[in-house]
């Protein structure tokens, strides 16, 4: 072996073991500090450290075979005499090169995914963000509308649902948005349930389509309102029975429908219908579920039943609450949800009733005008 090969090769030796010595020390201090910060060890060899050195010992030995023709039939001779081992060590080299390029995919991988999650929880909390200033925007117009409105005692807003399970249509209220004048008594409500059953609603509707036969003809004198005539007697009679004590959610429920049945045939005849009941049992029926009339009025909408606007009026036992008049408004937020405000007004006794009934249609109308302005 010529001198000028011998230094080639002691050139490269010191270079290797220098790269050696970094890329050891590098990955020693890394295992440590991973180590006592995760108690997890990283990989030692990095992939852009080896092509690094490899490409500057073959660029070496590119030079010095060029230079010097001892040194390039001596690399002739060797590789001949080791050509196995040269294969062997080469096939492993370029196994880790693809294991370590197999791992940056995995990394870069791992790294899309968390940066699809975060994109995620940031739509999120922006949608979050986004609802809340929607909700106080809607709490601070509600809260003008009603100090604008001298007519008006509270605004009260509630999500619900309806849908249909077994053999009971289910209505579901929540909610606590709501802004009340000052020193005015409200009860309001956090959730309610309340089921109507299907056999109760099938009468309810198969007496309605007999008596309202103008709704197909046309013609106002085909109406007979005696089935729904029938259907009232019968629930009065089977609620009248029973003892107030005995009273449970399903005859509170009835009682509902009850008055829907009342609606309509007060409206239709132009009478004013009274539920043959003792005081003491209207009073067990009102008081059992709260909110129940907001549920009365969903399904009524629900069932396409109308007879006068969605109002009723306080029948409860406080005196600072007589004279109240309830009106709900239905509505559908940005959101998809189903959204019911219910606006209390004071129905003052100087007033007659169309003209409550007009000042409330009034304040109704503008309050779904502007609530469409803010939504």
């Amino acid at each position: 072996m010529t001198k000028s090969w011998m230094y080639v090769f002691a050139l490269v030796c010191v270079i290797a073991l220098f790269f050696l010595i970094k890329q050891f020390s590098k990955g020693l201090y890394m295992n440590l500090k991973s180590y006592i910060d995760n108690k997890n060890i990283k990989k030692v060899v990095n992939s852009q450290s080896m092509m690094n050195f490899i490409s500057l010992v073959l660029a070496i030995l590119s030079i010095g075979v060029t230079l010097d023709n001892d040194i390039r039939e001596n690399l002739i001779n060797f590789s001949e005499q080791y050509i196995i081992i040269i294969i062997i060590f080469s096939l492993i080299g370029f196994i880790i090169l693809l294991n370590n390029i197999s791992s940056k995919n995995d990394e870069i991988k791992s790294l899309q995914i968390d940066l699809r999650s975060e994109t995620k929880e940031l739509w999120k909390s922006y949608s979050d963000l986004d609802k809340f200033y929607k909700e106080k925007n809607l709490k601070n117009f509600i809260k003008v509308f009603l100090g604008n409105n001298p007519g008006m005692i509270s605004i009260q807003q509630y999500y619900y649902t309806i849908y249909n399970h077994h053999d009971c249509l289910h209505i579901t209220i929540w909610g606590e948005n709501k802004v009340v004048r000052e020193f005015a008594d409200l009860n309001t409500i956090s959730q309610g349930h309340y089921s109507f059953n299907h056999s109760d609603l099938k009468e309810l509707l198969q007496a309605y389509s007999d008596s309202r036969k103008s709704l197909s003809s046309k013609d106002l004198s085909s109406d007979d309102y005696a089935p729904m005539g029938e259907l009232f007697s019968r629930w009065a009679e089977e609620l009248s029975k029973k003892e107030p004590d005995s009273y449970d959610d399903s005859d509170s429920i009835r009682y509902q429908m009850l008055l829907i049945l009342v609606d309509l045939l007060s409206t239709g005849l132009s009478i004013n219908l009274i539920i043959p009941l003792e005081e003491k049992q209207l009073a067990r029926l009102k008081g059992r579920k709260s909110g129940i009339e907001i549920a009365r009025f969903l399904l009524i909408d629900y069932i396409k039943i109308h007879s006068n606007p969605d109002s009723f009026s306080y029948q409860g036992l406080s005196d600072s609450k007589k004279n109240r008049i309830y009106s709900n408004i239905q509505v559908e937020n940005p959101e998809g949800e189903n959204v019911v405000f219910v606006l209390t007004h004071d129905g003052n006794a100087e007033y007659s009733d169309p003209v409550t009934i007009e000042r409330i249609t009034q304040t109704n109308e503008k309050f779904i005008e502007l609530l469409q302005e803010n939504s």
